[in-house]
């Protein structure tokens, strides 16, 4: 499979001083070709956004990261010569972080 042209990621975040925080990204891969057999095969480009919500105490930090908020449904690019699997769909994920 080869490597896609043009690849874009990037992401923001703010702190509002009261604790909470907020962050924004994009992912964007290039269209690729790849073989599924003998035929040769074109994986099609995608985008993707991530978000991201947290607050911080003193020793504390939670966070609710989401990717793909759009539930976009793409090929991954875990191809082979026989098959194509989708890329990872909407996920959220909930994080307790302490610093001592």
């Amino acid at each position: 499979m080869g490597t896609p042209r043009n690849q874009v990621s990037a992401w923001a975040d703010y702190r509002f001083g009261n604790g909470v925080k907020a962050g924004l990204g994009v992912r964007f891969m290039g269209s690729t070709h790849g073989a599924n057999g003998t035929a040769p095969a074109k994986i099609p480009s995608y985008t993707v956004f991530d978000a991201m919500l947290g607050y911080d105490f003193e020793h504390w930090a939670l966070a609710l990261n989401a990717r793909n908020l759009t539930d976009r449904i793409y090929l991954g690019r875990n191809c082979d010569a026989y098959s194509c699997g989708y890329g990872e769909r909407r996920s959220l994920v909930a994080t307790a972080t302490y610093r001592w």
